[in-house]
């Protein structure tokens, strides 16, 4: 018996890294740059970036189902904090480097 394929969902990328949203500050490894991710993240971009430093998170950083891509290029997450999807949402997340 075959059963059917389903094809796994696809995160487009956005073309424009005009587009492209990251936190305006933090990346040292030591102030909590909770609040700049959080910015980020509510910005209305689709794909968030953290450009190759280290973010110490202290807090809870909320996920928009409008963001649809997470890059991170060589970065770091440190610290106590969490990040939490908010749904349901209609697109997948990814979440890369």
């Amino acid at each position: 018996m075959n059963l059917p394929v389903e094809e796994p969902p696809v995160a487009v990328w956005e073309q424009n890294l005009a587009a492209w949203r990251a936190p305006a500050s933090g990346g040292d490894g030591l102030s909590d740059a909770t609040a700049a991710v959080q910015a980020a993240m509510n910005s209305g971009a689709s794909t968030i970036y953290f450009p190759g430093y280290e973010y110490r998170l202290d807090g809870r950083v909320n996920i928009p189902c409008g963001v649809q891509r997470i890059q991170g290029l060589f970065s770091m997450i440190s610290g106590s904090g969490t990040f939490r999807v908010l749904g349901p949402c209609s697109t997948p997340l990814q979440i890369q480097d």
